[in-house]
C-alpha cells in the first residue's frame, strides 16, 4: 500500500500522504475499494488525530475521503469514519458509473484501459504472450511496485 508508515507520527506530510493514496486511486480505484482495514500499520491515536487535523481543509476527494475513513478509525471515531467511507464507496460508484461506457473495451483489452491490476490478471493467466505483452505485463509490474499495489497471481 502506499508507505504511509514513512507519514506516521507526524514525521512527514498528511498532503504527501493523500497525494500517496491519489496515485493509488488514479491506478487503480478497485484496489482502494478493498482496503477496509488500512493501515496495515500501527498507527497511535495521536498521531491519526494529527494526521486528521492537517487533512480537514484540503479538497474533497475519494482520497481524502479514503484516508479520513481509515484515520479515524486509527484514532478510535469509527462513528464519522463510516460516513467518511460512504462518501469513498459514492466516489468509487462514480468512477465505475463513468467507465461503465468504456467497459466493454476495458474487460476486453485492460492493458489498454490502464486497469493495471485486471492487465497483469489477464496476461498472466495466457498460455501464450506476446513480447509486446511481456514488455506491457512489466510496465504493470513496475508501475504496481512503485505505488506498493499487490498483485494477485
Amino acid at each position: 500500500m502506499a508507505r504511509f508508515g514513512e507519514y506516521a507520527g507526524g514525521q512527514g506530510s498528511s498532503t504527501a500522504a493523500l497525494e500517496s493514496i491519489g496515485k493509488v486511486w488514479e491506478i487503480s480505484p478497485e484496489f482502494l475499494a478493498v482496503q477496509r482495514q488500512f493501515p496495515a500499520i500501527e498507527l497511535s491515536q495521536e498521531s491519526a488525530k494529527v494526521f486528521l487535523s492537517r487533512l480537514q481543509d484540503e479538497p474533497e476527494t475519494a482520497a481524502k475521503h479514503f484516508l479520513l475513513a481509515a484515520l479515524l478509525v486509527a484514532a478510535n471515531d469509527t462513528v464519522p469514519a463510516n460516513p467518511q467511507w460512504k462518501l469513498f464507496q459514492a466516489d468509487f460508484a462514480a468512477w465505475q458509473k463513468a467507465n461503465a461506457a468504456a467497459t466493454g473495451a476495458a474487460d476486453q483489452y485492460p492493458c489498454k484501459a490502464h486497469h493495471y491490476s485486471r492487465c497483469a490478471e489477464s496476461l498472466q493467466v495466457r498460455k501464450q504472450v506476446t513480447e509486446s505483452e511481456r514488455l506491457v505485463l512489466g510496465k504493470t509490474h513496475f508501475i504496481c511496485s512503485n505505488t506498493n499495489l499487490r498483485l494477485t497471481r
